[in-house]
């Protein structure tokens, strides 16, 4: 059985959210615990881990839209695999921003709405539908083995606001030898910019000095996305089943390596500081793109070169 741990304070969210899951779980068995009174993020995982009983746990947003049918099934693939998962993380943290290290760390992809009712998802790499040696995971739709859950724990002490619990579960699951990774076969619509309130920075460097010693150093400052355009819930559910993963990731690599090149380099901007919203993909420095370029065409990087002579080669610009 699944469980999912979601924290809800709104009761057409939490309404909408276990519409959703009921239409994911494709009738098989599940269970959804609420918080509706939690006082942070982790105190309300915390106490709804220990109200659970199913294996996986998930603890997600309550401003989601699943588009699958199948959810356990997914999960249970990856479980073979990952003790946590994720849609989006990074193999390197720098700070309790997942994405501070840089875009060519980052991993995974998130859709979003936009006012007109299209779509657009914010692809941060990937090349397969799972990827390893992922170090931080972004907190909309965590799945955890539940011995690793209730091993690694939500530390309510330390984060008793709304910000850094994914960060630090996720992180504290990698320095304890659990597997951490990324998937890219679960669409997911996530309904929220975030918000950077007054708590955002206390946050932060409370997880500074906690993890103080343990996290990388230096950051590119390259805050690339490559937002693809999504005309409705169907593109979107096609793309994570069957999307070509590789054309999209050397797209999105090519891209970092321009900024990273390119003099002036800007530093995060807010779409990498806690408040990205792949639906506005063109905002804080993404790039929003139908097509990556074809193997013949012209290179985007204005060498004057084929695509597949320059950044279309094997193993052209994925620095890692």
């Amino acid at each position: 059985m699944l469980s999912f741990v979601i924290n809800s304070i709104d009761p057409a969210k939490f309404a909408a959210v276990g519409a959703t899951i009921t239409r994911a779980t494709g009738g098989a068995r599940f269970e959804i615990v609420g918080i509706h009174d939690a006082k942070s993020m982790c105190d309300g995982y915390r106490r709804g881990l220990a109200m659970t009983r199913g294996d996986p746990v998930v603890f997600c947003h309550d401003d989601i839209e699943l588009l699958m049918t199948d959810l356990p099934a997914r999960l249970a693939r990856h479980r073979e695999r990952f003790d946590l998962f994720a849609p989006v993380g990074t193999r390197k943290l720098v700070s309790m921003n997942w994405a501070d290290a840089g875009a060519e760390h980052l991993y995974g992809a998130m859709s979003g709405e936009n006012p007109d009712g299209t779509f657009g998802t914010g692809f941060f790499g990937g090349d397969a539908r799972e990827i390893d040696g992922i170090v931080a995971l972004e907190g909309v739709f965590i799945v955890a083995r539940r011995d690793a859950a209730l091993a690694v724990g939500w530390d309510a002490e330390t984060f008793d606001d709304w910000h850094g619990y994914d960060a630090d579960f996720s992180f504290r699951a990698h320095l304890a030898g659990w597997r951490v990774g990324v998937v890219l076969d679960l669409a997911i619509i996530h309904r929220s910019r975030g918000r950077k309130d007054a708590g955002y920075q206390r946050s932060k460097s409370l997880f500074a000095r906690k993890h103080a010693g343990r996290l990388a150093q230096g950051s590119s400052g390259v805050n690339v996305i490559t937002g693809i355009a999504m005309k409705d819930r169907a593109a979107i559910a096609e793309f994570f089943d069957r999307g070509d993963l590789r054309r999209w990731h050397r797209e999105s690599r090519l891209r970092i390596d321009r900024a990273r090149n390119s003099p002036g380099i800007r530093p995060p901007a807010g779409l990498m500081q806690g408040a990205w919203d792949p639906a506005h993909a063109k905002s804080g420095g993404a790039t929003l793109v139908r097509e990556p370029p074809t193997r013949n065409g012209a290179c985007p990087c204005g060498s004057g070169k084929r695509y597949r002579e320059c950044h279309g080669a094997a193993g052209a610009g994925e620095r890692r």
